[in-house]
């Protein structure tokens, strides 16, 4: 029923050119081991990784030979729930190591029912504020050291991630550029478009795999029409393997993001 619901979507929206190909067959996604978790700075073969405190904790990666006179594109990246920043560590490799910037940063503490902090760190809907300016400072602090494009700021997230990740992108849809959400939400509230014109010039990017837990399926079918219908520029992939982050899907956001970049040019 999941994806069926989502190729008739697919379909639909391919029709006017708002997705861009068939049903992908992901593989699966092997991490490999984590990094130490004491090393605060990481200098491997794919680029140099950099954990920093203040004001609050982020994880930024610099890619592979590293070329200061070229203006890079940014990934912002927003971890799944239970994780932190340093998931950052492992997910690059699999994006690109050459062709953005990446800065990661660190959800809030979750109480769970017993009082007790839950395992890791979480995005409530409560930390918006929080969010926001953590974001904002960890861009302006990683412009500062490296050069970025103003014009080619992404933000991404997965699962609870990519639900803070819209929530920013559709309250300030000036600071970015395109928003890529690995089997995200949409969170109700923000389907209130109250800045339709300016989420009109920013790039949307669905990775839906067939373990999506964030919400019914057709719900997200029925917000993604909505954005389609108010003239929001909208990519969905959708794939039949189960898990929120697949090889292919950063295969395909890295095609996506280096697409956009590309037809820009000409």
């Amino acid at each position: 029923m999941q994806n069926s619901s989502l190729e008739l979507l697919h379909t639909e929206l391919k029709k006017f050119d708002f997705c861009e190909s068939e049903t992908s067959s992901a593989a699966d996604l092997h991490f490999g081991p984590s990094l130490p978790a004491h090393e605060n700075r990481c200098r491997l073969a794919e680029g140099v990784f950099q954990t920093f405190h203040a004001p609050r904790t982020t994880e930024t990666f610099i890619p592979l030979h590293y070329e200061p006179n070229y203006a890079y594109p940014l990934i912002v990246w927003l971890h799944t729930q239970g994780e932190s920043e340093r998931q950052l560590r492992r997910i690059m490799p699999h994006w690109s190591l050459r062709n953005y910037a990446a800065i990661a940063v660190r959800g809030s503490v979750s109480f769970g029912n017993d009082g007790l902090p839950k395992k890791g760190f979480h995005w409530d809907a409560g930390s918006y504020e929080s969010a926001y300016t953590s974001v904002l400072e960890a861009i302006s602090e990683i412009r500062q050291r490296i050069n970025i494009s103003p014009n080619r700021i992404y933000l991404a997230g997965c699962d609870e991630g990519a639900a803070m990740a819209q929530r920013l992108v559709f309250r300030n849809p000036h600071c970015f550029n395109g928003l890529i959400s690995f089997n995200g939400a949409i969170p109700d509230d923000m389907m209130l478009l109250e800045h339709l014109r300016e989420l009109q010039k920013v790039r949307f990017l669905y990775l839906v795999s067939s373990s999506l837990r964030a919400c019914p399926i057709e719900t997200l079918c029925n917000h993604l029409r909505l954005l389609y219908s108010a003239g929001v520029p909208l990519t969905l992939r959708n794939y039949k393997k189960p898990g929120s982050l697949q090889l292919e899907m950063f295969q395909d956001a890295n095609r996506w993001i280096m697409g956009g970049i590309e037809s820009a040019l000409f």
